[in-house]
C-alpha cells in the first residue's frame, strides 16, 4: 500500500498535492471485523500470490469443506 501511496502521490505533486490518504469504505471494515479470529474458517480469494488474499489475511490452512465465502474478499472481487 506505501508503494502505490508514494506513486500515486509524486504524480499528483506536480498540482501542489503533498499528501494523500487512502481510506477503506466502512462495509469492507465491518465485513474484516466480522471475520476476526476466525479468518481460517473461511474460503478466501487469492490475490495472486502463495498465501495471500484480497482481504489482506496470510492464509494458514485450507479452509474446511462447505466453508462460507469470506465476505471482505466477496467485496474487494466485485
Amino acid at each position: 500500500m506505501a508503494d502505490l501511496k508514494n506513486a500515486v502521490a509524486r504524480n499528483l505533486a506536480p498540482t501542489g498535492v503533498t499528501s494523500i490518504t487512502f481510506v477503506e469504505p466502512g462495509e469492507i471494515t465491518d465485513a474484516r471485523n466480522q471475520i476476526r479470529g476466525q479468518e481460517d474458517a473461511y474460503t478466501h480469494v487469492s490475490d495472486g500470490t502463495f498465501h495471500g488474499c484480497l482481504c489482506g489475511y496470510t492464509v494458514q490452512h485450507a479452509a474446511p469443506p462447505g466453508a462460507p465465502d469470506c465476505p471482505a474478499c466477496v467485496l474487494l472481487d466485485a
